[in-house]
């Protein structure tokens, strides 16, 4: 079976600030509009739709999900991960891993320096993800499980704003 990967960084962001908690950062009005491209983009390129969501818990991050779920009209599954906040790629791959096998279409959505290694490991190319650039990967497998130990998903497509 094909397991297609949409795996999107924020748009961009607030600056930070020392005096204010990163996590709480939202997107800018440029970070929205590029993150509606890329969804618009997505859409001009694909058939599909994302099944089910994982998707950080900070702000940045559950707004690109809105912008992008406004954009394209569709109403997956989500799943908030905290994991994804300031953990590495073992952490993204481990919730990947709990994935329900029916679902076919994933959307992954959070933040660098993990994202950008997530999508280099997975394809064996390197990749780095600007904010709101976006990665669409395939892969032969059975199961998600299977997928996240398993080298060799093939890079079918680079967006950006």
């Amino acid at each position: 079976m094909t397991r297609k990967l949409f795996i999107i960084r924020h748009g961009s962001a607030e600056p930070h600030s020392w005096d204010e908690d990163d996590f709480l950062r939202k997107l800018t009005p440029m970070g929205i509009k590029e993150v509606i491209e890329t969804a618009r983009k997505f859409q001009g390129s694909f058939s599909w739709m994302p099944e089910h969501i994982l998707c950080s818990d900070a702000n940045r991050t559950k707004e690109t999900f809105q912008n992008l779920k406004n954009t394209m009209n569709f109403k997956p599954d989500v799943v908030l991960c905290s994991s994804f906040y300031l953990g590495g790629v073992n952490e993204v791959l481990g919730e990947i891993e709990k994935v329900k096998d029916g679902v076919m279409n994933l959307l992954l959505i959070g933040h660098n320096p993990t994202f950008s290694e997530l999508a280099s490991q997975l394809s064996g190319e390197l990749i780095s993800l600007s904010p709101a650039n976006a990665v669409v990967l395939e892969k032969q497998c059975s199961s998600w499980a299977q997928a996240v130990h398993e080298e060799g998903w093939e890079l079918i497509k680079f967006l950006s704003p």
